[in-house]
């Protein structure tokens, strides 16, 4: 990230035996701007561990051109 800091995590939700939830979270901090990011898969819809990354970074570059 360009002069930055963040993390991600991934947290699980069981909602019963046979189902569970998902979210991917970002929280990122470049300067004195802040943004977070929040994915929810489906099993029609996701991202790989690196592309999930890959739209972290581009947040964290976004906020700097604001």
């Amino acid at each position: 990230m360009p002069q930055g800091r963040g993390a991600t995590y991934e947290i699980s939700l069981t909602l019963s035996e046979s189902e569970s939830l998902t979210f991917r979270v970002a929280l990122i901090r470049v300067g004195s701007r802040v943004a977070q990011v929040t994915f929810t898969p489906t099993q029609r819809f996701d991202l790989s561990p690196h592309e999930f990354n890959v739209l972290v970074q581009r947040a964290a570059l976004r906020i700097t051109q604001l």
